[in-house]
């Protein structure tokens, strides 16, 4: 009888262990994709956050001045910007770990989005994506330096 009792927790034991296993393995895997999205975020951020404040100043410069150089300043900016975004290998990254489901933390399952969303629309040809940011900063600069003119006077 005892003997018969060692046999079924053997038997047991040799069910669940499988189960086990597999539910550790995924764990890892998440742990794995988690781990792999946190570094990308920390190399993105280097490369970002420098050039988004210089961009951001040179625009705020640009807008409140008007001139000419600073309107320059700041496409330059925007134009990196742009370069970083539009990294195929990067973005072939974000869509793996994307795709994948694995990043179950709600606020890098938002991060993850953003950055997403950030890099999808500059997934286009780099002679494409510098004059799209050239034009609209051309356009900003019309629309920020227009004053109308009423008879001789120009407001």
């Amino acid at each position: 009888m005892m003997c018969k009792k060692i046999v079924r927790k053997i038997q047991l034991a040799l069910v669940f262990l499988p189960l086990l296993f597999a539910t550790g393995c995924a764990e890892t895997e998440i742990e794995k994709m988690n781990r792999e999205f946190d570094e990308f975020v920390a190399e993105y951020e280097q490369k970002v956050i420098p050039l988004q404040e210089k961009y951001n100043n040179a625009a705020y410069e640009a807008a409140a001045s008007g001139d000419e150089a600073e309107y320059q300043r700041a496409t330059e900016f925007r134009i990196m910007l742009g370069k970083i975004h539009s990294n195929k290998e990067n973005f072939a990254k974000l869509k793996r770990i994307k795709d994948s489901k694995l990043i179950t933390d709600s606020l890098l399952s938002r991060e993850l989005d953003i950055i997403y969303n950030l890099y999808l629309p500059n997934q286009i040809d780099e002679t494409t994506l510098v004059d799209i940011i050239t034009l609209d900063n051309e356009v900003k600069r019309k629309f920020n330096t227009f004053r109308p003119k009423i008879g001789d006077i120009r407001f």
